[in-house]
């Protein structure tokens, strides 16, 4: 998943100052590809969850598709958790995101 792999903006979350562990927020958009496939859009990173469903909605007006993804993450050692999160989702999206 192209969103879960980024370095974004993030917060940090309250808890064991020692742990650099944040949450990341990404939406990824998707446009028509070749033939019937989507292409992922160059994702964007947001500052909160608000944000990212705010831009999502909006986004999906004009793309095929929208996901926002969040995901924890230890940015300082690029160690990410397993699977991110979906917050929002509109549109039409990869299978890897259809409910």
């Amino acid at each position: 998943m192209r969103g879960s792999d980024l370095i974004c903006r993030t917060r940090r979350q309250p808890g064991n100052p020692f742990m650099a562990r944040e949450t990341v927020y990404v939406v990824q958009t998707y446009v028509a590809g070749k033939g019937s496939q989507l292409k992922a859009d160059v994702p964007i990173s947001c500052k909160s969850a608000e944000d990212a469903v705010r831009k999502a909605e909006r986004l999906g007006l004009t793309k095929l598709g929208a996901v926002v993804l969040s995901n924890s993450a230890d940015v300082e050692l690029g160690e990410y958790a397993d699977e991110p999160d979906v917050l929002f989702r509109t549109g039409e999206l990869p299978e890897q995101f259809r409910r």
